[in-house]
């Protein structure tokens, strides 16, 4: 799913008209589960004292993206949305804990 919003993001940046942007926005709508699944990995990941700091971090990438959107419009928010998302896919490649344990 991550590859497909990658591709619908960057779709949508290059996207010459708001139909095709429409469009675009949504296959990134159907395909959007990156935050559901890098929000509690990274909770996971963080010390218990730090947890609160970790997700807060990630979860400022929204306010980014809305100063994204006052500057640059759709194509500013998209590509840097799928330059994120691929970032996001590739650390969670690398570092991915695998499935917890059965006790």
């Amino acid at each position: 799913m991550g590859t497909a919003l990658v591709l619908m993001l960057v779709c949508a940046a290059l996207a010459p008209n708001v139909p095709l942007m429409a469009a675009a926005c949504l296959g990134m709508g159907l395909s959007a589960s990156l935050a559901q699944q890098i929000i509690p990995l990274v909770a996971h990941l963080a010390a218990p004292q730090r947890r609160g700091r970790a997700v807060g971090l990630v979860m400022s990438g929204l306010l980014v993206a809305g100063q994204a959107w006052a500057l640059g419009g759709w194509p500013a928010v998209a590509g840097a949305g799928a330059a994120f998302a691929a970032a996001a896919l590739l650390l969670h490649a690398l570092w991915n804990p695998g499935p917890a344990p059965a006790h």
